[in-house]
């Protein structure tokens, strides 16, 4: 489904069309009604509907060690990162049924052995790591483009990551929780966070790399604009916070509620990956928009501060800090 057209619908981006610019300028009341074009049941890159779980967290950044990948090409750095993360892990008395049984090598240099020829095809699964006793899942790992994406079950588990990981990896903590943010006077943003379906909840997204925001910004707790971002972008092959669909309530537009929305929803993704954005130049997080291939989408997301990485108005980003 396009996103531009209907991001140029939902800024109040002016059309040819006088009679519906002249209906966004009015003034909105408690009592106008919000209501929404899009189609709210489809994403690309992640759930159309996130559900929070309470205790669960999805870390996802790159490798900083050459142990876990970096430096080295595709598909060896997805697949060392994994490897990488999971060896870590059995070290500690976790246990993963990823084959073979013999894995225990942790030599950077045995590019040939039979659990890293597996990961070279199987780098992009998702690979689940039991508890030390008993058969709960704590974590489920795997990775997307140079990035790894590890969820936590449980605090015990997160507090493992942020302990025995960082030395190998720099990440972001994404808590799939729901959380109320007052703005000024009655206005108020709401995240929540999680994995979930699309597609009309035909699909699953149950992968880490699959979890989704959706934020909603509130004037007297009535939603009269929206965003739905993913963590990463399947169109650009690109890591990082993207934004899906985007769109301000009929009769609510034109009074810069999507600009607002915006710069909340960079507020708060640069608060998750502060700690990730310093360690190399050259792979700074990246704030995309999914595939926009319409030019009034693009000049405003130009005019907001994006940039047009392929010169041709449909691969925009930026990045997070500047």
């Amino acid at each position: 489904m396009p996103l531009p057209w209907m991001l140029q619908e939902s800024m109040g981006i002016p059309t040819p069309d006088s009679s519906v610019n002249r209906e966004r300028v009015t003034n909105p009341t408690a009592s106008t009604p919000a209501t929404f074009d899009m189609n709210w049941e489809f994403s690309e890159n992640g759930p159309a509907d996130p559900q929070p779980v309470n205790g669960v967290s999805t870390f996802m950044g790159p490798a900083t060690s050459y142990l876990a990948g970096k430096g080295r090409a595709w598909p060896d750095n997805s697949a060392f990162c994994v490897k990488d993360a999971l060896d870590i892990m059995r070290r500690n008395g976790y246990r993963c049924e990823l084959p073979p049984e013999d894995w225990v090598s942790d030599d950077e240099g045995e590019v040939g052995t039979p659990e890293l020829r597996y990961l070279k095809e199987q780098y992009y699964n998702d690979h689940e790591v039991i508890a030390k006793n008993g058969n709960e899942i704590v974590f489920v790992v795997t990775t997307f483009g140079d990035w790894i994406y590890i969820r936590c079950n449980n605090e015990e588990a997160s507090s493992f990551v942020l302990t025995q990981l960082s030395d190998h990896y720099k990440l972001g903590q994404v808590r799939h929780e729901q959380v109320e943010e007052e703005c000024y006077g009655s206005v108020s943003v709401t995240r929540r966070t999680g994995n979930g379906t699309r597609r009309g909840g035909e699909a699953q997204c149950s992968s880490p790399s699959s979890i989704g925001t959706l934020f909603e910004l509130k004037i007297r707790n009535k939603v009269v604009a929206k965003a739905l971002c993913s963590y990463k972008n399947m169109e650009m092959d690109a890591t990082g916070p993207t934004i899906e669909l985007l769109e301000t309530a009929k009769k609510w537009r034109q009074h810069g509620y999507a600009k607002l929305l915006l710069e909340k929803m960079e507020s708060s993704f640069e608060d998750i990956f502060e700690g990730v954005s310093d360690f190399d130049e050259d792979r700074r997080v990246k704030f995309n928009v999914c595939h926009c291939t319409n030019r009034y989408a693009c000049e405003w997301f130009l005019s907001q501060g994006f940039h047009d990485w392929d010169d041709m108005g449909e691969e925009l980003g930026k990045y997070l800090f500047e």
